[in-house]
């Protein structure tokens, strides 16, 4: 599933950054639905996913005059699956598990370093391309 995350996350484009940063809470240790209620409720992501991958993660982008940050960094996207039909749209694939976490604009080694910094050991953190890096947790139930 990692893998299908990595090629969708590949084929993204930048987002625009305007306006007031907003810091959200992507540390692991929450539902999926708690991450990303906030996000929805505060309309700091777009309601509809960007893009579903064929593991029916959802990609979703930051309003355009809403620049998002996680851990100090610039977030691109904010990514999601799960088997909840209110927040997500399924592909047909049944979700494994539930995942959440951000896409940022930094290099996987300054994104582990500052993680790392700030004890956050239980994410998992893959390159996307040379200056951007998801950072993915497993949702709580």
């Amino acid at each position: 599933m990692l893998k299908h995350i990595a090629v969708a996350l590949a084929m993204s484009g930048p987002v625009a950054a305007f306006g007031a940063t907003h810091e959200i809470n992507a540390a692991c240790g929450q539902t999926v639905r708690d991450f990303f209620a906030p996000l929805i409720q505060q309309n700091l992501i777009n309601r509809k996913p960007a893009r579903v991958s064929s593991a029916s993660l959802n990609v979703f982008t930051p309003h355009f005059l809403k620049p998002l940050t996680a851990f100090g960094l610039p977030v691109i996207e904010v990514v999601g699956v799960s088997d909840d039909p209110l927040l997500f749209v399924s592909n047909g694939t049944p979700s494994k598990q539930d995942v959440y976490g951000v896409v940022v604009r930094d290099g996987i080694g300054n994104v582990q370093a500052d993680l790392n910094s700030i004890g956050m050991t239980a994410t998992r953190i893959m390159r996307v391309e040379e200056k951007r890096t998801l950072i993915l947790c497993k949702g709580e139930m």
